[in-house]
């Protein structure tokens, strides 16, 4: 996956999805201490969603790819992880 970049705090968009592929909530990772500092750093955010008759879903994280161009601007990253809302 490699290494991920934070722009002004926030490290990328979270979307969760149903099992029918319907977005459910989004959410932003912020960060939870300095991100300026060098080494790790946590992010977090909170996803207030109900999955209806879903039992399973995919929760997407993109990274934050920055702006600008050339040099810049990087590359969107993604990846899935599936999600288990009922046993």
């Amino acid at each position: 996956m490699g290494v991920w970049y934070a722009s002004e705090g926030e490290l990328g968009l979270i979307k969760l999805y149903d099992s029918e592929g319907q977005e459910l909530t989004w959410g932003i990772m912020s960060a939870t201490e300095e991100w300026m500092r060098p080494g790790p750093v946590m992010f977090q955010t909170t996803l207030k969603f109900n999955p209806g008759d879903s039992e399973k879903g995919v929760l997407v994280v993109y990274n934050n790819p920055g702006g600008g161009s050339g040099n810049e601007a990087g590359e969107e990253i993604s990846f899935e992880i599936p999600v288990r809302f009922k046993p």
